[in-house]
């Protein structure tokens, strides 16, 4: 069964809006990259060496983002730093808890997709923000009914 939103809000859970998970994209994998660019800039002055560093830490951050993502996620119920900032979480499409193999799946799905961060700013249901890894995976972002704001 795959939910509307409708079913959601009966149960007075509502979709993470676009903005919150703008943030949690900041918060959650730029930041981190850039704050270590910008050290690491400041820090080495020599450019082939920045560069060399650099290029590593970009290799290394890939691998690590998938790590995170999925332990994250499917440790601490469907909550990343940037969700328990915004207040968000993951959920199945369904309403109930994201399993490991959902978290899983929509982890790969994110690190295959290039345009993760765009895919749900250019979803044509505004209402409705569901990225491509969301859809793939059978998973939801809702505002954690846990949390009051």
């Amino acid at each position: 069964m795959t939910a509307t939103w409708d079913f959601y809000k009966s149960f007075g859970v509502y979709a993470a809006t676009s903005w919150f998970r703008a943030w949690n994209f900041l918060i959650d994998t730029v930041l981190p990259y850039y704050l270590v660019v910008i050290v690491v800039s400041m820090l080495v002055q020599d450019t082939l060496i920045r560069s060399v560093i650099i290029g590593t830490f970009t290799l290394v951050f890939i691998p690590f983002q998938f790590l995170y993502f999925l332990l994250c996620e499917a440790l601490f119920g469907g909550k990343t730093l940037g969700k328990l900032i915004t207040r968000t979480r993951v959920v199945k499409a369904d309403g109930s808890k994201a399993g490991f193999v959902d978290i899983l799946i929509r982890t790969v799905v994110r690190m295959f997709i290039v345009f993760t961060f765009l895919s749900f700013i250019l979803n044509k249901n505004t209402s409705c923000p569901v990225a491509l890894h969301d859809w793939l995976s059978g998973t939801r972002v809702v505002d954690d009914p846990k949390v009051i704001r």
